[in-house]
């Protein structure tokens, strides 16, 4: 005698499982192969400081800078380099280094996601990126203590990375300007 229960949860179990598995194909078909071969290590250092910025004749801005400039200095790389962000903070408060654009673990977050990542006054921090795909990306200061994040981007804790082609280093430009709205 045919058992129509039977072979329905049997369909259903392989209907679940062709599923399953072309959940996991999907997703090993949109996963990058690895990480990008370093091509080589850049190693930038920066210094989280106070600095009066006269904005106009007379008009002075007392600014929270990354280097003394707002923004802060623009990272140049190119895809495949591991980028290395030393941190010092001269500040009186927390602050870090928050990228967009660049692969990371959570130790280089630099934001409340791990804390030991955001370098207390007089600290310092050193953060690892790989950069594996070109564009202009930007970093920020991520700290939320008695101000929130945007304060501190505000302020002027915030700058560009510019990461090339793996082919075109030195970049080969005539003319570059890198400007940031906010």
């Amino acid at each position: 005698m045919f058992d129509w229960l039977k072979t329905r949860k049997v369909g259903v179990l392989v209907i679940a499982l062709v599923l399953v598995s072309a959940a996991f194909v999907g997703y090993a078909l949109l996963t990058p192969l690895g990480p990008a071969k370093a091509q080589t290590v850049r190693q930038f250092s920066l210094t989280a400081k106070a600095a009066q910025i006269e904005i106009a004749p007379g008009v002075v801005w007392d600014a929270w800078t990354f280097n003394g400039t707002v923004p802060g200095p623009t990272l140049r790389v190119r895809v495949g380099d591991t980028v290395q962000i030393q941190l010092k903070n001269e500040l009186n408060l927390v602050h870090s280094v928050h990228v967009h654009g660049l692969r990371y673990t959570i130790e280089n977050d630099g934001s409340q996601a791990y804390p030991a990542s955001m370098p207390g006054p007089g600290e310092t921090y050193t953060y690892t990126y790989e950069a594996t795909r070109p564009g202009l990306f930007y970093y920020h200061c991520h700290s939320s203590d008695q101000f929130s994040i945007s304060y501190h981007i505000e302020q002027g804790l915030y700058g560009a990375i510019v990461v090339y082609p793996a082919d075109q280093w030195p970049p080969k430009t005539d003319y570059e300007f890198v400007e940031i709205f906010g």
